[in-house]
């Protein structure tokens, strides 16, 4: 400015920032990309500060277990541990741990937490360390939480469903085995394996199929006198024909007789059942006899 104070000129410095708007908006897209990541997949999202123990978390992760965030307030890392299910926080920090120490490549575990109204919900826990100390120990840690609940009661009902199954089979007066359409074993029970006597170590063979069997009774003189292969192809043929319901008797070479029955199943394969007719064969036997 001059002597009178009007305007005579003036100077600037003009600094071409392109490369920080860019990185600006790249992050403002990655920070909107991960928002929607963790909306889209209903996951709380945390955050802790090792060293204080402050931990932040989302309005969804508050909301999971039935807050607010105002009603939550500030929380630290004792304020998961009170809502943590006992039988499940000793396990968490074991993992946490594991994963701080470089054992694992990411903390992650299924805890159970206290809801507000007082039940328990499970949730799967994941994060990983953002940031260490120069003294090498944690310093940032961040990751999410979902609700799985409702895969934990499937879970539930499911191995409840099996175990009842499980005790069904077992507890049939018969053999049962169950082949599926690539002639493979699914499922057989105890009397099965009794009847037949077949060793465990067969039956629990990975992958184990109908021919594993055929051939192993075959070569321990099973089926009576013959070449093995041709005995073993003969019996798959029959297994392989489409809609083939067996029924028939077989006495075996230690004197058991079998009665023998067996249908196929609609998804293909199909399903055995072994009866041990002995006594009423020996009955029979008897009665014509005495005819």
């Amino acid at each position: 400015r001059g002597d009178d104070g009007a305007l005579i000129g003036f100077m600037a410095i003009e600094l071409d920032i392109t490369e920080r708007k860019a990185a600006e908006q790249a992050l403002a897209r990655e920070r909107l990309r991960l928002s929607n990541v963790i909306e889209g997949t209903g996951a709380g999202s945390w955050e802790w500060d090792y060293a204080s123990g402050e931990t932040f978390v989302d309005e969804r992760w508050a909301q999971m277990l039935g807050y607010t965030l105002q009603e939550l307030g500030p929380t630290t890392i004792d304020s998961w541990h009170r809502l943590v299910h006992p039988d499940d926080r000793a396990r968490s920090m074991e993992l946490l741990s594991q994963h701080f120490a470089g054992q694992r490549p990411i903390y992650e575990c299924e805890a159970r937490m206290r809801h507000r109204r007082g039940h328990w919900i499970w949730t799967l826990g994941r994060g990983r360390v953002l940031r260490r100390g120069e003294d090498g120990q944690p310093a940032w840690i961040a990751g999410t939480h979902m609700d799985i609940s409702a895969r934990r009661e499937l879970e539930a009902a499911v191995q409840r469903n099996n175990e009842l199954l499980s005790g069904v089979l077992e507890s049939l007066p018969c053999g049962l085995s169950v082949f599926d359409e690539e002639l493979r074993l699914v499922t057989a029970n105890r009397e099965f394996r009794r009847l037949l006597e077949l060793p465990d170590e067969l039956l629990e063979r990975p992958q184990l199929g109908f021919e594993d069997i055929i051939r192993f009774n075959a070569e321990r003189g099973e089926y009576g006198p013959g070449e093995i292969q041709a005995l073993v192809d003969e019996r798959m043929a029959r297994a392989r024909e489409p809609a083939a319901t067996h029924h028939f008797d077989r006495v075996r070479p230690n004197g058991v007789a079998l009665n023998i029955r067996g249908a196929p199943m609609p998804g293909g394969g199909f399903v055995t059942t072994y009866m041990d007719i002995s006594d009423r064969r020996r009955a029979e036997e008897q009665a014509q006899r005495s005819s």
